[in-house]
């Protein structure tokens, strides 16, 4: 415990593992069993962005945030992809996160239910996805699980195959935060200061400290609490959240974009040729001077990238995913 209270994050600056010691964490090699018990989808809270004059007959696209996040954080984003595609853009808030219902049930399975069940309530029969980090996950998982569901898929610094050091950081996280005396009183800018002057005893960089206030609600009775479901969170962390499930055999030959940031580890310089066994048409992009936050340190470069790429010809895209698709060997064992 004196080495977690001691612990000191500086996410944005660096990969997490940079403060941490460096051990194995065999956990992390573990593959996580793609079996889980019947699924009750939850409805997920959202924001719509769409005007008069859009493209109804293009399908839309469905933004989901990263632990911790909420729809929110991608609404400038939203916005400018609205404009610049011309279509409707969703941006969802994941269980346990935001306005959506909490759960005691928190997997890869569970948030990709959550958003078929999204997909069906609009009636919509294909989207581009685009999820950052436990998003990514969620979007990959849904993709190669439902490939007809999805027209493109963007992947924001994370991989399915590989679980970076940094993740052993994370569940510190959640204890500095179990651990914050909410104030009783006061407003919400006075609720924001308090805590994050607690958090600041423990977490060094201002910048995620301001991120993870943003989970800082009051109540109607004028007390203050965080609208994440952190017990919850904390008991799926490693074996729903951190790994990803096994699911070998799935595949997707559709427009897929992995994009990462120079400075994180999420996505490894070399993991090109692995991940084209399971999304055949990948490539991958890396954003000079960004961390795990790319879509926010690099906001302008991140939307140039993810635009153009959402925008370029479907079917070229496709052909080229079928060329690439044609190349690659089934593996027998």
């Amino acid at each position: 415990m004196k080495m977690l209270q001691k612990l000191h994050l500086n996410l944005l600056k660096a990969p997490i593992s940079n403060y941490i010691k460096a051990v194995p964490c065999q956990w992390l090699q573990m593959k996580a069993p793609d079996t889980i018990p019947p699924i009750v989808p939850i409805k997920m809270a959202y924001n719509s962005y769409q005007t008069a004059g859009i493209d109804a007959g293009q399908p839309p696209l469905i933004i989901m945030h990263g632990l911790f996040g909420s729809k929110g954080n991608w609404n400038s984003l939203c916005k400018a992809y609205q404009k610049t595609l011309n279509c409707i853009v969703y941006s969802v808030d994941a269980r346990n996160h935001g306005d959506s219902p909490h759960s005691p049930n928190h997997s890869y399975q569970h948030l990709a239910a959550d958003l078929m069940e999204f997909m069906r309530d609009f009636k919509i029969k294909k989207a581009k996805l685009i999820g950052h980090s436990m998003g990514g996950r969620a979007v990959m998982y849904l993709t190669l699980k439902h490939p007809e569901l999805v027209e493109k898929l963007v992947v924001v610094d994370i991989s399915p195959h590989v679980s970076s050091p940094s993740l052993d950081a994370m569940p510190p996280l959640f204890e500095f935060m179990a651990k914050v005396h909410m104030p009783r009183t006061g407003t919400m800018a006075e609720a924001r200061q308090q805590v994050e002057r607690q958090l600041s005893t423990k977490i060094t960089d201002r910048a995620l400290r301001s991120f993870l206030v943003t989970n800082l609600v009051q109540k109607s009775d004028g007390t203050h609490a965080w609208r994440i479901n952190l017990s919850a969170l904390l008991t799926n962390y490693r074996k729903n959240i951190a790994m990803f499930p096994h699911i070998p055999d799935a595949v997707y030959n559709g427009p897929t974009l992995f994009i990462g940031g120079e400075k994180s580890d999420h996505i490894p310089k070399n993991s090109l040729p692995t991940l084209k066994k399971q999304f055949t048409a990948a490539e991958v992009k890396y954003i000079p001077g960004a961390g795990h936050w790319v879509h926010s340190e690099k906001s302008h470069e991140f939307l140039k990238i993810t635009a153009d790429f959402l925008k370029e010809n479907v079917a070229l895209q496709a052909q080229a995913g079928a060329e690439a698709a044609a190349k690659v060997q089934p593996h027998h064992k």
